[in-house]
């Protein structure tokens, strides 16, 4: 007798009174999760006796009357007598992230609304509460994933059928577009800007030196056009929309790509227009295509890293295809040139393609032959910038931009531990920061900026050893506390209760916004500021919400053990790792954008290499 069926006829034989009973507790604790709160435990002094104390602590645990509660309540339990009919098979992987999802809404909603774990442990009310509220999310995880993957399952995602996607996919998606973007594209004229442009745009005008901290190639574009619209026309605001409109285009052009791309995969029209439609609507698509800012260019780079990179692993016989090697090069030499954090994404991702497709295909020749050309993309990417920061006398980028979170962790250290510095310790930091005692007042759990501006940019090796020294040795002396700073700088890249919603709403004299009409630039930013309000389309530009959808991806195609898919999310997994070292996730989700919009053409990937209930790509059955 297997498991399986050894589960089912245990089933069976429970009691169905015992089973609605579990039920509707299993649909109290999830919706007692989705709807509790925190309010601040009863005092044992307060109180004339004890009866009356304990009376207030349950008032206290059970919080308030909600309808919402109540109504939760029922569909809830509704649920899980419908999944324990379906006897859905679960893996270790559903428990396991099950249990994560709901460990992150938790913890995330202390962090968010506090700052602090008080939730977790600042009193024994708030220890049951938060405990008694991850026991619910666990079973809704639970139950919700497997019937998830069962339903994306029963789908049908490609098919022979002519249909409007059949002839001339790119011109179409992008026409279609286009009529969308335009509109926002004129409202913003001359294009919004953020704080990292207006650095790149006074490097060209001269009013500040070059520097290799943003990348040069994007530079010398944005600044190049910038200048040559004062020069031409006698205002910057020309010149910087010229700018916009060709970053906007290509943006637009590389989402067409992706519709492009999935309809040579025989994608079915219903697939092609739910992710074209989700194009239109995502605040953060328009926000930032409008936008001046390198990350557009870089993403557009990415995506279509992101389909070349799952198109060989895939298809390894794509290898022989000179032109294929030739714009795949490029591709990766232009994610290379677009960001600075281009580099270790492309690294890191060829190392670990590499290694799969050597060990899992044969015709090693031309495997290594694809290897030496991305070393190749990587030097060409290396040369170009080092060849602009020889022409434009730039200064190297400051080495304290990788050290965000160490950063960090030393200043909260020094807020919570300072008195107990030895020596050693305070020389290291010191050796780095301009004293111990600034380092604790500049730092703000929300942002690593104030710290890392205190970085002292000419401190050698030595240095740098000896306050990597110091911070081991806090580390060795108090890990939690650096684990839970560590948590409180990146909990907003996980926890999809988190607002995260991007919008710029930058000032600079030199570029005038709002320029349609008076008052255009102040409308543009009120439709952001709804989107983030209005939760469908908030839902959207959250990043955690993206970041649980790769996690469901990536433990779905772990579970079907789909090597060739599953090392195609290395770029998605990259980027998350650049998020959780840059400097914070409130004013900068925009780190996140190749994940926000690499994601739906990589699900589309995967939904139409789906045969008979399985995710069996054509190259899989040759090397898996």
């Amino acid at each position: 007798m297997t498991d399986d069926t050894a589960v089912k006829q245990n089933k069976k034989s429970l009691p169905a009174g015992f089973v609605y009973i579990a039920c509707l507790l299993a649909g109290y604790l999830t919706s007692y999760g989705f709807t509790a709160t925190y309010a601040a435990a009863p005092l044992r002094e307060h109180y004339g006796d004890t009866v009356d104390f304990l009376i207030a602590y349950v008032y206290a645990f059970l919080g308030q009357y909600s309808f919402s509660f109540f109504l939760l309540w029922t569909v809830l339990t509704g649920f899980y007598i419908f999944m324990y009919k379906k006897e859905l098979k679960k893996g270790v992987s559903v428990r396991i992230l099950a249990a994560a999802f709901a460990c992150i809404l938790v913890a995330g909603k202390s962090y968010y609304e506090t700052g602090t774990g008080m939730y977790l442990t600042g009193s024994l009310l708030h220890t049951v509460i938060s405990v008694l509220s991850c026991i619910g999310f666990y079973i809704f995880f639970d139950a919700a994933i497997p019937f998830l993957f069962r339903l994306t399952e029963k789908g049908s995602y490609t098919g022979e059928k002519k249909h409007f996607f059949s002839e001339k996919p790119f011109l179409k998606a992008f026409l279609i577009l286009a009529a969308v973007y335009v509109p926002f594209l004129i409202l913003s004229y001359p294009g919004g800007i953020c704080w990292d442009v207006i650095g790149q745009l006074e490097q060209v005008m001269g009013i500040t030196d070059y520097s290799a901290h943003h990348p040069l190639a994007h530079t010398l574009i944005v600044g190049g056009l910038t200048t040559l619209g004062q020069k031409l026309f006698g205002n910057y605001e020309i010149g910087f929309y010229v700018y916009v409109v060709l970053q906007c285009v290509a943006f637009l052009a590389t989402l067409a790509a992706t519709i492009a791309f999935l309809a040579s995969r025989k994608a079915r029209p219903a697939l092609l227009w739910v992710i074209l439609v989700l194009y239109c609507i995502t605040p953060m698509y328009t926000n930032l295509a409008t936008t001046a800012l390198k990350d557009v260019p870089f993403t557009c780079f990415v995506v279509l890293y992101i389909m070349g990179l799952a198109s060989i692993l895939e298809k390894p016989e794509l290898l022989h295809n000179k032109s294929f090697y030739i714009v795949f090069v490029l591709v990766q030499t232009g994610t290379i040139l677009m960001r600075n954090n281009g580099m270790p994404l492309v690294v890191l991702c060829g190392i670990g393609a590499f290694i799969w497709l050597f060990k899992k295909y044969k015709g090693k020749d031309k495997i290594l032959s694809a290897g030496l050309l991305g070393v190749c993309s990587v030097v060409a990417g290396r040369l170009v910038i080092f060849l602009l920061m020889l022409m434009l006398s730039a200064t190297p980028g400051g080495k304290g931009e990788m050290f965000s979170v160490p950063f960090q962790q030393t200043a909260r250290y020094l807020i919570d531990y300072g008195t107990e510095l030895s020596e050693e310790e305070r020389e290291g930091i010191e050796g780095v920061f301009p004293g111990v005692e600034i380092v604790a007042d500049s730092y703000n759990p929300r942002i690593s900026d104030p710290v890392k501006a205190l970085y002292d940019k000419e401190a050698g090796v030595k240095e740098i050893l000896g306050y990597f020294k110091a911070w081991g040795i806090g580390f060795v002396k108090h890990p939690l506390h650096y684990a839970e700073t560590f948590y409180i700088h990146i909990y907003g890249w996980i926890t999809p209760s988190v607002e995260n919603s991007l919008r710029y709403e930058t000032d600079y004299e030199f570029i005038d916004q709002g320029l349609l009409f008076e008052g255009a630039d102040k409308v543009m930013i009120f439709l952001y500021r709804f989107a983030g309000k209005f939760t469908p389309l908030a839902v959207l530009e959250n990043i955690g919400v993206w970041t649980w959808l790769l996690a469901l991806i990536t433990f779905y195609l772990a579970g079907k053990k789909q090597g060739s898919n599953l090392v195609a999310t290395l770029p998605f997994w990259v980027s998350l790792l650049i998020c959780m070292a840059s400097p914070c996730f409130f004013m900068h989700p925009r780190y996140a954008f190749p994940i926000v919009v690499g994601l739906p053409v990589f699900i589309g990937f995967i939904l139409t290499g789906m045969k008979e209930g399985n995710i069996l790509s054509s190259g899989n059955g040759k090397g898996e």
